[in-house]
């Protein structure tokens, strides 16, 4: 018979992983031993870790016939500024001077570093700035009744969300342009047309007409 060219099972260990927050070890790299290397010591560079992250490791051979396992310390990375970003930023007007922004939770099973907050600011057409700071993924703006610009019966903000913590803020900040108003929309659809595709699909398209600069499609009450 020919012989393989596999290494022997006991020369290949096994590295795994845990963190504090679910306890269970998950395999992150096979470390095979270097028949021609004098030296007995070994370094790996980890990467892709999560931060402020209680993790512990253990070393053992990959084969079931040998139950020693070598085990390290709890280490915590360090804390970092948050690394994810604000989505599905998203308004609902509550009545016409008020505003409720909201946006998807970030960092839901732990976080990167603590006090976890959202600056979110905005600003008029005429130049007005504002900020305010929560700690949860919603705020409510309270509008400028004396304000008005070209759109007639809306106010255009320009809103920016992004979080931050005691390390630091975020690298990105997520923006949207906010058409406040209580404004109900004023398309309506022509053109209705129905184009046949096969048996089981079909194809409708339609014009918009009648639109409102100032309709609220997405936020009306």
């Amino acid at each position: 018979m020919g012989a393989y060219n596999t290494r022997p099972i006991e020369k290949i260990y096994q590295l795994d992983v845990r963190t504090a927050l679910d306890r269970y070890w998950r395999p992150i790299r096979r470390v095979e031993l270097d028949d021609n290397s004098n030296s007995l010591e070994r370094e790996i560079l980890l990467e892709k870790l999560e931060p402020n992250q209680l993790y512990q490791f253990r070393l053992r051979p990959s084969t079931e016939r040998v139950q020693y396992a070598t085990l390290s310390d709890w280490v915590r990375t360090p804390e970092a500024v948050p690394s994810q970003v604000v989505q599905n930023l998203r308004f609902r007007m509550l009545d016409d001077q008020h505003l409720l922004l909201e946006w998807d939770p970030i960092e839901r099973v732990s976080h990167s570093a603590p006090q976890l907050r959202f600056n979110v600011s905005w600003n008029l057409h005429d130049g007005q700035q504002f900020s305010e700071s929560t700690t949860t993924p919603r705020i409510v703006i309270i509008l400028p009744s004396n304000l008005k610009n070209n759109s007639k019966d809306c106010l255009i903000l320009n809103v920016n969300v992004r979080p931050y913590n005691r390390v630091g803020p975020g690298k990105v900040a997520t923006s949207k342009v906010v058409r406040a108003s209580d404004k109900k929309p004023q398309r309506f659809a022509v053109n209705l047309q129905l184009n046949t595709v096969n048996s089981t699909h079909l194809n409708i398209s339609w014009n918009w007409e009648g639109i409102d600069p100032c309709e609220n499609v997405l936020g009306a009450k």
